[in-house]
C-alpha cells in the first residue's frame, strides 16, 4: 500500500485550528494589520505535531509572507516591556521587511487566545541559533 502525503489543509483540526486564529485575530494580520482572508495564514509557534498541536495558543494569524519569513526563522519576536515586538534577521535589513522591525506582535484580546510564551521564547532561541549560522556562513543580505 502506498503512503500518501496528507497536504497541509487536511491537516487533523487545521481548519479549526485556522478558525480560532481567524476569530481571535479578528480577521488582522497580528503584524501588518492586513485583513485581506486570501493573504492570512494560520502560523504554528511550534512545529506541527499532530492534533496537540492545533490550538491557538501556539499559533499567530500572519500574512502569508510573514508566515514565510517566521517560519524560516528570518523574523521572530522578543519581549520589550510586557508586550512582544518583531526582530528581523540582518538578512532583511535592505529590504522591505525592515519596516516591520521592532513593530508590536498585537496580541488577542482574550488571554486563552494568546501565544504561549514558552513557545515565543523557543522559537526565538531559535531564531537567534539560525542568524549566528548565517553570520558564520557569511550569508549576504538581500
Amino acid at each position: 500500500e502506498q503512503t500518501r502525503v496528507v497536504p497541509l489543509s487536511e491537516r487533523i483540526g487545521q481548519q479549526r485550528f485556522r478558525n480560532q486564529l481567524f476569530d481571535a485575530y479578528t480577521g488582522r494580520c497580528a503584524v501588518s494589520g492586513c485583513s485581506v482572508n486570501e493573504a492570512l495564514e494560520a502560523a504554528h509557534i511550534e512545529n506541527y505535531s499532530g492534533p496537540k498541536s492545533q490550538v491557538a495558543s501556539n499559533g499567530i494569524l500572519l500574512r502569508r509572507d510573514l508566515h514565510s519569513l517566521f517560519d524560516a526563522h528570518l523574523i521572530s519576536f522578543e519581549p520589550v516591556c510586557g508586550e512582544y515586538r518583531l526582530c528581523g534577521s540582518y538578512l532583511l535589513d535592505k529590504t522591505d521587511y525592515a519596516s516591520f522591525a521592532g513593530a508590536t506582535l498585537r496580541q488577542p484580546n482574550e488571554r486563552q487566545w494568546r501565544p504561549n510564551t514558552v513557545f515565543l521564547e523557543a522559537h526565538r532561541i531559535e531564531f537567534d541559533r539560525s542568524e549566528k549560522k548565517r553570520e558564520k556562513a557569511g550569508l549576504l543580505p538581500y
